[in-house]
């Protein structure tokens, strides 16, 4: 199961957090699920940019993307 290590930020996670992801499952729902709160307007769609993620490094595209998220390395959480 592929752990997330997710920096400290003032809002969703102050001191850190390590999170295991299940294969299958979002970003954005995983870091729900313990409790981190991430940003998602349009209830986990696609259709917006509040939950974009920065990834540091350890993360491919299993599935299409846009090219500018792949450029930037900030996936959307929630797909």
């Amino acid at each position: 199961m592929p752990k997330v290590t997710i920096l400290p930020h003032p809002e969703p996670a102050p001191t850190g957090a390590e999170v295991n992801i299940r294969a299958g499952t979002s970003i954005c729902d995983a870091l729900l699920v313990n409790k981190i709160d991430v940003e998602h307007a349009c209830g986990k769609v696609g259709a917006c940019t509040t939950c974009h993620v920065i990834v540091r490094s350890g993360f491919s595209f299993p599935t299409p993307s846009t090219r500018k998220a792949r450029k930037s390395n900030t996936p959307a959480a929630c797909r």
